[in-house]
Parts: structure tokens; C-alpha cells; sequence
């Protein structure tokens, strides 16, 4: 018999342990990234085209009404709102960009909480309610874009709200079958619809400012009133929900 005095005494750092388990996943990511050839990846301006097409998609062009009407007195002090939004959203493009550097994965959201609050403790936890509210939110977020684009067509071809159902289904029906498309083929269409987007905004800008009147943009009398904390959230609310889409390309690391 042995004694247990005599045996070996080990000294196991389960913190380190973990530490190099989580080393060793990341390592093993990259080296699955590595594999993809160059050729089957997003360039740059392809990752800018996705970016821009969620962002400046359908909802600046629905969504203006509804911001000049959520202060009362409605007016262009709801401007103010907007920018802020696209203040916020600019510094946590910063946040997106930081954390797709270090952690390139496929996956976004998901590979983030994963890796920040670990993959054995707390981030499981948070990476799988991340894909729980997206299983909710994701289809939502999607079919307000096919509605909002449908809501659009109606300036330039009237239809009825069967028709405007129909093609609403129709478009969503088109961009699930590009989702089966190679990578190639799917770089080609962004880059199309990006020509289109640009083509939109821009006529937007000759529209607007070919029939410019200095006078819309004075703000009603006693409009200091009318931002309170709770209407001012809800401008950003919707300045936010327009620029949406602005770290989709992190979700594509690899």
C-alpha cells in the first residue's frame, strides 16, 4: 500500500487551464479561417456596400414622416434627436470594429458575448439568449423592411394593400433565394443593389434641394418644450432603428 503522503502532489490552476482552452478554440477559429481561399471572401468595399444597404435601406425614406410628427408641435426640431442617434451610432461603430478585430469570427453578436464573459461560464449563457430574442426580433427586423419597401412602391406603381402584401412576399422570396447563391455571385448583387441605394439617395438630395425652402426648417414657437427626456428617446429610437446595419459585416469575420 501507498500512503497518500507519498504520492505526487499536482497543483492544477483551473483559471489558467480554462485560459488556454479558450486560447486553444480561437486558435483552432483561425485556422478554420484560414482555410477559406481569398477568392471566396468580401473585399472591403464589398463589406462597405452591406453595411450601407442596411443602413440607408428602407427605412430614412418611411420613417421621416414619422419623426416630424413625434414632437408636438411637429417641426424640424426633431432633427436634433436624429443627429444624436447619429452621434451614438458613430462611436459604437468604433466598439463593433474593436472587438471584429480581435475576435474575426463568423457569428458577430455571438462570438463577441462568447469570448468576453467566457465559453464555459457566462458567456453561453449570454451568446444563447443573444440567439433566443434574435429568433424573435430577426424575423421582425426583416419583415419591416419588405413591408416599409412595398409602402415605397406604391409612390411609383398604385397598388392595392393585397398587392403591396404580394410584393412584399415576393421580395422576401427573392433575397431568400440569393441567400443560396455563392459568394461571388452574392458580392455581384450587393454591389448592384449598392448602385441602386446610392442611385436613390442621391435622387433624394437633387429632389430636396431643387425645390429647397429655408423657411421648413424654422422650428415652431415654444419647440424647446416639446423635447422633453421621453420624446427625445424616441427620436433617437427611430434615428437608431434607420441606421441599423452598420457592424452587419463583423457578422461575416471569417
Amino acid at each position: 500500500m501507498i500512503s497518500e503522503e507519498a504520492l505526487p502532489t499536482v497543483n492544477v490552476d483551473v483559471g489558467e487551464s480554462r485560459k488556454n482552452a479558450g486560447s486553444g478554440k480561437e486558435d483552432l477559429a483561425r485556422q478554420e479561417a484560414s482555410k477559406i481561399p481569398e477568392s471566396d471572401k468580401w473585399t472591403f468595399w464589398q463589406a462597405c456596400a452591406l453595411n450601407t444597404l442596411n443602413m440607408f435601406g428602407t427605412g430614412p425614406f418611411i420613417t421621416c414622416a414619422i419623426l416630424l410628427q413625434t414632437v408636438t408641435p411637429a417641426g424640424p426640431q426633431a432633427l436634433y434627436g436624429y443627429f444624436a442617434s447619429g452621434v451614438l451610432v458613430f462611436f459604437d461603430s468604433f466598439v463593433w470594429g474593436e472587438l471584429s478585430s480581435i475576435w474575426p469570427y463568423t457569428g458577430g453578436s455571438y462570438a463577441y458575448l462568447s469570448e468576453m464573459y467566457g465559453r464555459d461560464t457566462w458567456g453561453s449563457l449570454a451568446a444563447f439568449m443573444y440567439l433566443w430574442q434574435l429568433l424573435i426580433s430577426g424575423p421582425l427586423e426583416v419583415a419591416g423592411g419588405f413591408v416599409a419597401a412595398a409602402s415605397y412602391l406604391r409612390y411609383f406603381a398604385p397598388m392595392s394593400d393585397l398587392g403591396a402584401q404580394f410584393a412584399a412576399c415576393g421580395l422576401s422570396i427573392f433575397c431568400f433565394l440569393g441567400m443560396y447563391t455563392g459568394v461571388r455571385e452574392s458580392a455581384r448583387m450587393t454591389y448592384f443593389l449598392w448602385v441602386l441605394t446610392m442611385l436613390a439617395v442621391l435622387y433624394v438630395y437633387v429632389a430636396g434641394f431643387s425645390n429647397l425652402d429655408a423657411s421648413n426648417f424654422k422650428s415652431p414657437s415654444g419647440w424647446q418644450k416639446s423635447l422633453d427626456w421621453k420624446t427625445f428617446g424616441m427620436l433617437m429610437r427611430v434615428g437608431i432603428f434607420d441606421f441599423t446595419g452598420y457592424y452587419d459585416a463583423c457578422h461575416i469575420g471569417d
